[in-house]
């Protein structure tokens, strides 16, 4: 049964509003159940502890999101790829909560592309903002539209020319989209970070460059070493930095 939550609470306020204009007591009325609530929009709803409680759900929850389905039938899923790993990397990899959520929102397939605007009626078409020749799917805008797939090759070769540590960069659909640890954490922050940045270029209609995207990266580190400073956990922070320190310099 599908509930529009919206209108259920506010029929229950109006309930609440003329019950008290007639001076009825709610205890003369029996407490009937009220509709079905998910346990994960039941958390944001009603816990008091906010992102702690959201985050041992996402964790613990063992019912397998619809978007895993999804995913499977659309790129070919390598024997022994983890969807519990998928879904708990954003959390092992970076404290910056956006970057967290962008990735979420990727994961359950829930990211704002002209193809589910336009199925929800905000778009007038699901054309690709960059290509515009093909449906603005998630695996499109991210991975398949030509523009991306230009911006990506770019992207690799900057990091191989920039990082001494990294000579070679093999990429797939999935490991770009999920994530990867295979080059390190931090370089799966940039991953994070160069996906977010090609979902801004799309928002704003330009075509993603690698000048475009050092702005990003500088803000990512920025955002990491005062979150690093905050924990004491500087002298750690720079060893893994290091390797990619020419990547947000000015000059790079």
């Amino acid at each position: 049964m599908n509930v529009n939550f919206i209108a259920y609470n506010g029929i229950i306020l109006s309930i609440r509003s003329a019950m008290r204009s007639q001076n009825i007591i709610s205890t003369d009325i029996p407490n009937y159940v009220g509709p079905y609530m998910p346990l994960q929009l039941s958390v944001i709803v009603k816990s008091p502890k906010g992102s702690k409680d959201i985050y041992n759900v996402f964790i613990n929850n063992q019912v397998k999101p619809s978007a895993v389905d999804k995913w499977n039938t659309i790129i070919n899923i390598d024997r022994g790829f983890s969807w519990t790993y998928v879904f708990s990397l954003p959390f092992k990899t970076t404290l910056d909560t956006q970057l967290r959520f962008f990735q979420y929102k990727i994961n359950h397939r829930i990211l704002g592309t002209n193809s589910l605007l336009h199925k929800i009626g905000i778009r007038k078409t699901n054309s690709c903002t960059f290509c515009q020749r093909e449906a603005e799917t998630i695996e499109h805008l991210l991975w398949n539209c030509p523009i991306t797939q230009t911006f990506i090759s770019s992207f690799t070769n900057w990091i191989i020319n920039n990082c001494n540590s990294i000579n070679t960069i093999d990429l797939t659909i999935a490991s770009f989209l999920f994530g990867t640890m295979k080059y390190g954490t931090v370089f799966n922050k940039i991953l994070m970070r160069t996906k977010l940045y090609i979902y801004k270029c799309k928002m704003r209609e330009i075509t993603p460059a690698i000048n475009g995207l050092k702005f990003d990266i500088r803000y990512l580190f920025d955002i990491e070493n005062t979150i690093a400073l905050k924990e004491a956990n500087l002298n750690n922070f720079e060893k893994l930095w290091e390797p990619f320190k020419n990547l947000y310099a000015h000059d790079s």
